[in-house]
């Protein structure tokens, strides 16, 4: 069921030189260790993750959305994702991972508010 919705993490990790990465994964945990363990000489810590519906859609959004501060790395898990993000820019991806969530909360309430209202006898 969740498949068709595409229910995964996005997620920040950030490596110890400060470069980010931005991607989904259905269990980002795991998936930190997978980058960790792949990253040569460099240690990766998760900065933030938020379990979304259509998640690829919303990790594609924020890749182009930076894709003019892209730092691919020359080896790693994931190396093509990597971002050089100021302060600010990972302020501002963790609140639109936010209000994006907040908002999908928000219209699962209203839908099944109708719902009930409508099977009401």
């Amino acid at each position: 069921m969740f498949k068709i919705f595409d229910y995964r993490f996005v997620y920040i990790f950030r490596d110890s030189n400060g470069v980010e990465k931005i991607g989904i994964s259905k269990d980002s945990r795991k998936r930190l260790k997978q980058v960790d363990r792949s990253m040569k000489n460099l240690s990766v810590k998760m900065l933030f993750e938020m379990k979304l519906f259509f998640a690829e859609k919303h990790e594609k959004k924020l890749h182009h959305q930076y894709e003019k501060k892209w730092k691919p790395k020359r080896v790693g898990s994931g190396r093509l994702e990597f971002f050089d993000l100021s302060f600010f820019d990972v302020v501002a991806v963790k609140f639109y991972l936010i209000r994006v969530y907040l908002f999908q909360r928000l219209f699962i309430i209203l839908m099944f508010s109708i719902l009930l209202f409508f099977l009401k006898p």
